[in-house]
């Protein structure tokens, strides 16, 4: 099972080449390739220059470094009703040059948000659905999958009432992945966000066909809040998840998201925060294959 981690974290720091560089030395296999963040760079690679050559030479220092990209995550939102057309285009085109880019950089599955619909008067499910079949031209000439993330909404976080988002219950999660072809799609699951929905995380491993799920979003929660934090350091329970990974029979790959636990550091305890996330994403990987 490849061990994975997301590169925001080491983002704070430096640069994304910095960051690919330090999280290939703390030992790591491969890493989640940013696009949500680098989109929001000033200067802007996805459309802004030779979107091409940035992504060739994202790949060539990955080698270089000894580790490569075994997902990626789309620009976000991935539509905001808030904003204009031309953003909203922008954004649209933001994520078809993610899809081409995950090509040349060799990253098999992009992972995307579903359109949070709330005040909106249109059938969020029917919405989502035909915005993803939109990119079904792209993915099957770009040979790349959409991994579906779960997402949720807290309405009012001091009282932890919560609103229906499109994918925040295994039984949402489960209705868009079987309508839409497994070709093309598949299923990334947040155990952050699937916690604080008030599900468990192995509740939506059991909902979904096996084989649905193919890529991970590793982090811990405490409560209703997201926190992005290490396994342990918050309210999951870790024992039942890698019990549900191992009933499910899980052969995806395994990939934190816990940006925040990077950030707690000084910048020259990093590399050591990021070994020992390497060395319990390989505890995990041992208890889950065990």
């Amino acid at each position: 099972m490849v061990l994975s981690t997301d590169l925001v974290g080491a983002m704070e720091y430096n640069d994304i080449f910095g960051a690919i560089e330090i999280v290939a030395r703390a030992g790591f296999d491969a890493c989640d390739f940013p696009f949500n963040y680098v989109y929001g760079l000033e200067n802007n690679p996805i459309l802004n220059g030779d979107y091409k050559a940035y992504a060739k030479k994202t790949l060539s220092h990955a080698k270089r470094c000894g580790i490569y990209f075994n997902q990626a995550h789309a620009p976000l939102p991935t539509y905001d009703f808030n904003a204009d057309k031309e953003k909203n285009d922008k954004k649209y085109l933001a994520i078809i040059r993610s899809i081409e880019m995950c090509e040349i950089m060799n990253i098999p599955r992009l992972v995307i948000h579903p359109v949070d619909c709330y005040g909106q008067n249109v059938d969020e499910f029917e919405y989502n659905i035909k915005l993803f079949e939109s990119f079904i031209p792209y993915l099957k000439q770009h040979g790349v999958k959409l991994a579906i993330e779960n997402i949720y909404r807290v309405k009012d976080k001091a009282t932890g009432e919560k609103d229906i988002t499109p994918t925040d219950s295994p039984e949402l999660l489960k209705k868009y992945i079987d309508a839409l072809p497994s070709e093309y799609f598949t299923v990334c699951l947040d155990l952050g966000h699937a916690f604080v929905t008030g599900y468990k995380p192995e509740d939506f491993m059991r909902a979904l066909k096996k084989g649905s799920i193919t890529a991970l979003h590793v982090h811990d929660a405490s409560g209703n809040i997201d926190r992005h934090n290490l396994p342990f350091l918050g309210d999951n329970d870790w024992q039942g998840i890698i019990n549900g990974l191992k009933e499910i029979e899980y052969d995806g790959d395994f990939t934190y998201e816990n940006w925040r636990f990077d950030r707690f550091f000084p910048n020259d305890l990093l590399i050591d925060s990021l070994k020992f996330k390497e060395r319990l994403g390989r505890w995990f990987i041992k208890q889950i294959k065990g």
